[in-house]
């Protein structure tokens, strides 16, 4: 929408639409408070996406999306009435990504469960001037994966 803005783009495992995840959302049916941190890494690790990441991961996904209250409960840092039980599902996109101007770099995370490998090719092929980048991580490469993510993107940028 706005091309002056943008002279490079990434995208990180998300396409023109959805497989959907078979493990589940996290953000619908969580519980309302946690009484540990033990207890919120119990939670999330069922997910695919929390299911591989190393515990110094796990530590920076409960310091930014949980606090503890006085009453040294934890609750989720989006408050319950924001998230969505169940998320709508979008219709794709693929009509619209062609106006995408800039060069754009598509990771596809190899083990996620929310991208598969055909909706990637078909979102790198909608998008002019997208190169499709690979990684043998899961939804998050940016807590599983940290070293190759930043690789992946400084290479992209420029740095």
């Amino acid at each position: 929408m706005y091309p002056d803005q943008v002279e490079r783009m990434i995208l990180v495992d998300i396409g023109g639409d959805s497989t959907g995840s078979p493990s589940g959302d996290p953000m619908s049916n969580r519980p309302e408070v946690y009484n540990s941190t033990e207890e919120i890494e119990t939670w999330l690790r069922q997910f695919d996406r929390f299911a591989r990441i190393s515990r110094e991961a796990m530590d920076i996904v409960v310091k930014t999306g949980f606090q503890q209250l006085v009453n040294e409960q934890w609750v989720s840092s989006l408050a319950n009435p924001l998230a969505p039980r169940e998320r709508p599902v979008t219709p794709p996109v693929y009509d619209v990504l062609n106006r995408i101007q800039c060069p754009t770099r598509l990771i596809h995370c190899l083990r996620s469960d929310l991208m598969g490998p055909e909706i990637a090719a078909k979102t790198r092929d909608a998008i002019p001037n997208c190169e499709l980048v690979q990684l043998d991580s899961g939804h998050l490469p940016h807590l599983e994966r940290p070293d190759e993510f930043i690789r992946v993107v400084k290479e992209f940028l420029g740095e």
